[in-house]
């Protein structure tokens, strides 16, 4: 079982918390993570974050990704057929991460452990996460803009 060929991991210097994954026609996919992430992530946060990145080969992200970003440069610029390609590509995009997130669930079976690495992705932080409070802030910017 398993994915074929077999993804190589690459760690990047960088003092940001990261990860992302590259398949390239002919060649072995890879999964690069960031120095940071290493350093400051747990070993279950890390293992949430490779979960996600291996549900993008699965799902053959890349190529997706690939051909909605040609098809979008070759789209005559007909008024709003660009603004609307654009919108369709963010909403696929949107849904491929989703999808995503759910392999990290299932690869570390702990929602709390997937939050709290998604949140540290997202804030660009490696420090601990109070997923609660994170989320509390995010219901009250959602009622200010009511």
């Amino acid at each position: 079982g398993g994915l074929k060929p077999e993804p190589e991991l690459f760690v990047k210097s960088d003092p940001r918390p990261n990860a992302y994954t590259l398949a390239l026609r002919g060649g072995a996919p890879f999964v690069v993570v960031t120095s940071a992430l290493v350093d400051g992530f747990s070993a279950a946060e890390t293992q949430a974050v490779l979960g996600h990145e291996l549900g993008h080969l699965v799902c053959e992200h890349s190529l997706w990704f690939s051909l909605g970003s040609i098809g979008s440069t070759l789209l005559p610029p007909l008024p709003g057929v660009g603004a609307a390609a654009e919108r369709l590509q963010q909403e696929w995009r949107r849904a491929a991460e989703f999808s995503c997130d759910r392999a990290a669930l299932l690869v570390t079976q702990d929602a709390a452990v997937v939050s709290e690495a998604l949140i540290k992705l997202a804030s660009g932080s490696t420090r601990p996460v109070d997923v609660e409070a994170y989320l509390q802030q995010a219901r009250e910017y959602d009622e200010a803009l009511e």
